[in-house]
């Protein structure tokens, strides 16, 4: 009976093997269906291009980005509202205790993919070279700070994108620490508006994103770099790709997706897809650093 048994246990074993095969393969497989995409405005674009080589990759599904503040995205994802959130910070303590308060299936869990980095934009005609980086802190949480300190005359006028942009709570948090918000000359609703204003004030100090080098030139601005160290061993250095991928930038910051942990097939490829190779190209093409910076293969004959 030995034979039989274990041929009875091989065709079970072999009729499993196949069951398994099935469950693996066909319609289970192709991402499907809608999906809801939470992103800041500084990241908008490369969410908008990510969601179009989605869909392109995979014919049966509909990625709808909705562009919101970095703390309307993470809030929305907290939420339960949409299953992937952009964003240009980690939780804070409080969204962080939301979020513990969770089952394991709807807690959020971030995955790196980028890396972004303040800009310091002036007038043109703004004689200042460089802006100490250990000033940074100072600059944005002076009453009334000015230029002279620096090589200028007259008020500084700080310009930022409003309070719960990815902009403004990277400076108000990890680059100028301390209690209390900011208070700016100038709240711009965008990037571009910023700059606006800077290109009209010659006191103007505008913070913008990486990916806004691009557009500096056409809003009239001009890009300042900051030094680094004092004395022999100080440096200056322009904010660009290269420094911030080299990390001799210092203000940069990382960018996160952040997923559900019940976020099923379609959202687990979505995130798969935003860290692979095309993924990382369009994040390098709007204008920030990849996280694994893209390659290609080149035969020398």
């Amino acid at each position: 009976m030995r034979l039989p048994i274990l041929l009875f246990a091989a065709a079970l074993a072999a009729s499993g093997c196949r069951d398994a095969k099935r469950s693996l393969s066909g319609d289970d497989l192709v991402p499907q269906g809608e999906l809801r995409v939470y992103t800041t405005p500084e990241l908008a674009e490369v969410a908008e291009r990510h969601a179009r080589q989605f869909e392109q990759q995979f014919p049966l599904t509909r990625v709808k980005v909705e562009t919101r503040s970095t703390r309307g995205a993470i809030v929305a994802l907290l939420a339960d509202s949409g299953r992937v959130a952009y964003t240009d910070r980690l939780l804070n303590a409080e969204e962080e205790a939301v979020n513990e308060g969770h089952p394991d299936t709807m807690r959020v869990f971030a995955r790196p993919v980028g890396f972004g980095a303040l800009v310091f934009v002036v007038h043109p005609g703004n004689p200042v070279a460089a802006l100490p980086v250990d000033a940074v802190p100072t600059v944005a949480r002076a009453a009334n700070p000015t230029w002279n300190a620096f090589g200028g005359t007259g008020k500084l006028l700080l310009a930022t994108t409003g309070k719960n942009s990815g902009t403004y709570e990277v400076l108000a948090r990890q680059f100028s620490t301390g209690t209390g918000d900011l208070v700016p000359a100038f709240v711009g609703a965008t990037p571009r508006a910023v700059m606006d204003f800077v290109a009209s004030q010659p006191g103007g100090l505008g913070v913008v994103p990486l990916s806004a080098l691009r557009d500096t030139a056409e809003a009239g601005v001009r890009v300042l770099p900051v030094r680094v160290g004092q004395g022999d061993t100080a440096y200056v250095v322009r904010p660009s790709q290269l420094s911030v991928y080299e990390q001799t930038y210092p203000l940069h910051y990382t960018l996160y997706v952040y997923t559900t942990g019940r976020m099923g097939l379609l959202p687990s490829r979505f995130a798969g897809f935003v860290g692979g190779r095309v993924g990382q190209r369009a994040i390098q093409t709007a204008g920030f650093v990849p996280e694994t910076v893209p390659s290609r293969t080149v035969v020398l004959k």
